[in-house]
């Protein structure tokens, strides 16, 4: 599964483990890029992938150009795998791609396979503890399709900029899905982002009203409510 590519995120509850594929440098379609340490985030795919999948994780592959690859640049590997894995991630690796790679060697992803079930025990079924909520729109991406393909500028950048800004200022946070908001527990959150969320139907409007008559709050940016949901295109 592309990250992000439309519609994917509709399999939440119906997929074991969420493949994504991200390039570290340069991008698909029109997806933002993730960028290199330090200034990398990938929250804003991983995290997704985690809420997809029906276990405790998701299963990214993350690229970098061949020159970023190899024994010179095996903290680089390390640095990307421990951020995926923080974001409950296990980075795949021996990976390939139209001239991208899985960065480092057997010996540096035999060294994080390691520390990773090391770890396990503890980590297993793990949840982040979190009081703000960032709304993740399916159809919202949907919506800003055009005859070229996605429009960044209309949700998907708004979306990993919140998701950057809140990893950046170490807020605890995590994504949820406007399609799963009539069945969520809204009360473990002090505050829900919605960034430029377009596509929006009345019951997920009534369970928001909900939240901020309990004493909730909401931030909404950009195009959010523009569109009604799918149901009535």
């Amino acid at each position: 599964i592309i990250p992000m590519f439309p519609g994917a995120e509709l399999t939440d509850g119906f997929c074991d483990v969420a493949h994504f594929e991200a390039l570290s440098v340069g991008s698909f379609s029109s997806l933002p890029e993730c960028g290199l340490p330090p200034q990398a985030r990938t929250a804003y795919f991983v995290r997704l992938g985690k809420g997809i999948s029906n276990v405790s994780y998701c299963w990214p592959s993350l690229y970098v150009p061949k020159h970023l690859t190899g024994p010179e640049h095996v903290n680089l590997h390390s640095v990307q795998a421990l951020s995926c894995f923080s974001n409950g991630g296990i980075m795949d690796y021996g990976q390939w791609y139209l001239g991208n790679y899985s960065p480092g060697t057997d010996k540096s992803a035999g060294r994080i396979n390691q520390f990773i079930q090391e770890v396990a025990p503890r980590t297993s079924g793990r949840d982040f503890a979190t009081d703000i909520g960032v709304v993740y729109g399916p159809w919202s991406l949907m919506a800003t399709i055009d005859g070229q393909g996605i429009v960044p500028e209309l949700f998907i950048n708004e979306y990993k900029g919140w998701t950057d800004y809140l990893c950046n200022s170490h807020q605890q946070w995590d994504v949820i899905f406007n399609q799963n908001l009539p069945e969520e527990d809204l009360a473990q959150f002090d505050v829900l982002i919605l960034p430029s969320i377009l596509s929006i139907d009345d019951e997920q409007v009534a369970s928001l009203k909900r939240f901020v008559d309990q004493g909730g709050r909401l931030v909404i940016t950009g195009l959010s409510g523009t569109r009604t949901g799918p149901d009535e295109f």
